[in-house]
């Protein structure tokens, strides 16, 4: 969500909605509704209530709504508009409860805003709350995202909990900064192990490298991504995927307002995802989840069988993956491995 005056985040929030009618045919039914990718809590109560008021008209038959929002900027009045929503969710990054970490890192909440938004949360009726964390920190200790955890599963109780590996990727200036108080691949590849057991002892399943959920609370909005399913992305530069296309926003707002008032689809770029990109999408999405590649909808897809492609790869991490003859799962261990073994099935194709 862009960060400018009322009227601005006003004009933009509208165009949103102007752009989904674009987008959307007739013969699409959405399913799951996602509003993020910035800061939804930070827009005006009235703003934000608009926004909600005009994606009501086509929310028939959304079983799931996710509205995302910052711990020091989320009100009683936001949840309650969230509320209103068909299958309210609320999603909090929440990162850390380390007051100097969150300041290194540059984050504007503290402990302190954390728990008065989970609060806010269950006070104001949600029942299917998510929460986030990374580890891997700088400054942090081996058991900083357990204790975390736990002190969040004590207050709140989330349905659903994402753990992240901090990514420096294109960051030399912050990965310098921080070099004498990061932990080392091996120290984090360990967190992450530990994190995920602590998490199946408190319940959550894992069903996706990153995603832990109660039974039934799984996101349906993110396991469509993992399919790979289709989706319609809306707003300065959003993603979407829909009839074999896929497309980004330009990120210019003021061209994407421009655009969408004039009655024609913002700028930006798309591709066609031809035989071998869906194909690898496919590999990479699947073995990050839990339920790993189905082997039988691989066969049906591309006409190939997989057992037989990936052999030396299946032989080369036999300890990290579990085969069962319908699937192609990877273990505790090969989850630290995702990445590097999706690339080993790709150099086979």
């Amino acid at each position: 969500m862009p960060q400018s005056s009322p009227e601005s985040q006003a004009r933009y929030t509208k165009n949103i909605v102007r752009e989904l009618s674009l987008r959307r045919s007739r013969d699409i039914a959405l399913k799951t509704i996602y509003i993020g990718g910035g800061s939804p809590s930070v827009l005006p109560e009235r703003t934000f209530s608009s926004l909600i008021d005009d994606l009501g008209d086509i929310t028939g038959g959304v079983t799931e709504s996710t509205v995302e929002g910052n711990p020091e900027t989320l009100t009683a009045s936001f949840v309650h508009t969230v509320k209103r929503l068909p299958g309210a969710r609320i999603s909090l990054g929440i990162q850390s409860l380390d007051d100097a970490v969150l300041e290194r890192i540059g984050r504007q909440a503290r402990r302190a805003d954390i728990h008065r938004a989970l609060q806010l949360v269950r006070d104001g009726g949600i029942n299917n709350l998510s929460v986030d964390f990374i580890i891997g920190l700088p400054g942090t200790d081996d058991d900083a995202v357990i204790r975390d955890m736990t002190s969040v599963i004590s207050d709140a109780a989330p349905e659903h909990i994402s753990i992240y590996m901090l990514d420096l990727s294109g960051r030399k200036d912050l990965s310098d900064r921080w070099h004498d108080i990061l932990p080392d691949d091996g120290e984090t590849a360990d967190r992450y192990r530990n994190a995920a057991a602590f998490l199946a002892s408190a319940g959550y399943r894992r069903y996706e490298l990153a995603n832990f959920a109660k039974p039934g609370f799984e996101s349906k909005h993110n396991q469509n991504y993992w399919v790979p399913g289709e989706y319609i992305g809306i707003g300065a530069a959003a993603a979407g995927y829909y009839n074999g296309i896929r497309y980004t926003n330009a990120a210019d707002i003021k061209a994407y307002n421009t655009a969408i008032e004039s009655g024609v689809l913002p700028p930006g770029s798309s591709e066609t995802m031809d035989d071998e990109k869906c194909r690898t999408e496919f590999i990479f999405l699947s073995l990050r989840t839990a339920a790993g590649l189905d082997v039988h909808r691989y066969r049906e897809l591309f006409n190939d069988d997989p057992l037989k492609r990936f052999a030396p790869t299946l032989e080369k991490y036999r300890g990290c993956i579990v085969l069962n003859g319908n699937t192609i799962a990877l273990n505790d261990n090969g989850f630290l491995f995702a990445d590097e073994i999706a690339a080993e099935f790709m150099r086979l194709l």
